[in-house]
């Protein structure tokens, strides 16, 4: 916020000129995306998503990753920070609407048109918990589950993996006193407000 900046030393419009400078990079990516082929956007699409699986690893390298809010799932470079995982969600996306497409008329059988998509998903899923990443692991399970009903794929077995991964998903967290503290921040916001559930007092 600007009072945090202020009493940071720095200017009141630090946070709004970084967001503004962020927001035209990526108005520049979005007209450049628009113009590409969708043919070369879905050979990129393949190609990136290992890329960033791949990248996904680098907050795990000593020297390149630093921990933030219990998660190391961030890379820095100088005074530049960004999270890997956020490459992945969006190539989950240009990848996954290719794939499926691809294997539209054998989304009814699970091995060939389901599974695979849901592997990867689950592989940078489970990076994203293994860094402790509790906020980024059930939204990357969540775009794969989403991607797979809107591609057509049978509704119960995907349901019953969401239900499954779920519960997995809960028991890690209720595992780690640490997690969970901060899974349920939201329910004591101003007890919590400077540590465990600032990004939500502050929203």
């Amino acid at each position: 916020s600007s009072i945090v900046s202020f009493h940071r030393g720095r200017s009141p419009w630090y946070q709004f000129l970084r967001q503004t400078s962020y927001a035209a990079i990526g108005a520049v990516a979005m007209f450049v995306a628009y113009r590409f082929r969708l043919s070369i956007v879905n050979q990129l699409g393949r190609l990136f998503f290992v890329l960033g699986a791949l990248f996904m690893l680098a907050p795990l390298a000593p020297g390149i990753g630093t921990t933030v809010n219990g998660a190391r799932a961030w890379v820095e470079f100088g005074s530049w920070s960004l999270q890997p995982a956020e490459f992945v969600k969006l190539m989950l996306i240009v990848w996954g609407a290719d794939f499926l497409t691809r294997r539209e008329d054998e989304l009814g059988n699970l091995r060939r048109g389901v599974w695979p998509y849901l592997i990867f998903t689950g592989l940078a899923s489970g990076i994203a918990a293994y860094q402790s990443d509790i906020g980024t692991c059930p939204v990357i399970g969540m775009i794969g589950i989403t991607m797979l009903l809107l591609a057509g794929a049978p509704f119960r077995p995907v349901l019953g993996v969401a239900s499954l991964a779920g519960f997995a998903g809960y028991l890690f967290v209720r595992s780690d006193p640490n997690k969970y503290a901060r899974l349920t921040a939201f329910l004591d916001i101003h007890g919590t407000r400077d540590h465990e559930g600032r990004q939500v007092y502050q929203a």
